[in-house]
């Protein structure tokens, strides 16, 4: 099965021509640095330019789950001159990627006690690039998020691994997907009441409690094609 729509069609009139348009600044960035999020590849950077642009000059915390090639922490460090960027890799020789102002760790995301280890980390931005397993992905938005500053975002990157175009990949280590979690939430968050039965799946019973943990700190929960943008109180 493939995509609904073509995304290089997509990603050029979201450039040309969408509401998003006129946030140029972290997308020329992030194609200068060559991250797969600009929009020769997935296009995510003017919505997040949208969220994040007022935070420009601010002193804060920003992490980043998985740091492949360094790119993304490059634009970072750029766009958030005044921010403390961390990157979180299970991979040693991402270390590498370290400068002024970047701070490489190395851990297994699918530990609690590592992911426990970065809450001290106190972010106002993260951003989950990882795996994409689904177990880490709801893992770590779990023990994360709880932690970061009122009025911060979390973002959960390529949730389309959520999706049947990528069974077999080995995303679907659990029952229970990064987007079906998501949407929970957004069940919570735009409701206000709590979740019954009828609004999930039976496979999602025993996660209840967490997704109505976390949507009383939320704000706001916005899907884009391929991430989650959640927004605290």
């Amino acid at each position: 099965m493939g995509y609904i729509f073509d995304r290089k069609e997509v990603t050029d009139k979201s450039v040309k021509n969408g509401y998003f348009s006129r946030l140029k600044t972290l997308d020329r960035i992030g194609r200068l640095m060559g991250t797969d999020k600009s929009s020769e590849s997935l296009n995510y950077l003017n919505k997040y330019e949208f969220f994040i642009d007022r935070w420009r000059n601010d002193v804060f915390n920003l992490i980043e789950l998985g740091v492949y090639k360094g790119a993304s922490l490059a634009m970072w460090r750029d766009f958030f001159p005044n921010a403390g960027i961390f990157g979180i890799d299970i991979c040693e020789s991402c270390k590498k990627f370290e400068q002024e102002g970047v701070t490489i760790k190395i851990g297994d995301l699918g530990t609690e006690k590592f992911l426990d280890e970065l809450v001290s980390i106190k972010p106002r931005f993260v951003l989950d690039d990882a795996s994409h397993r689904w177990s880490h992905q709801i893992m770590a938005l779990d023990r994360i998020f709880p932690h970061i500053e009122a009025g911060g975002i979390y973002v959960l990157e390529d949730i389309v691994t959520s999706f049947s175009m990528w069974d077999g990949n080995g995303y679907d280590d659990i029952e229970v997907s990064g987007y079906d979690y998501c949407q929970a939430i957004a069940t919570v968050v735009s409701s206000g009441e709590h979740l019954r039965d009828k609004d999930i799946p039976p496979r999602m019973k025993g996660l209840i409690p967490n997704v109505e943990k976390l949507a009383r700190d939320i704000e706001m929960v916005s899907f884009i094609q391929g991430s989650c943008i959640l927004i605290k109180r």
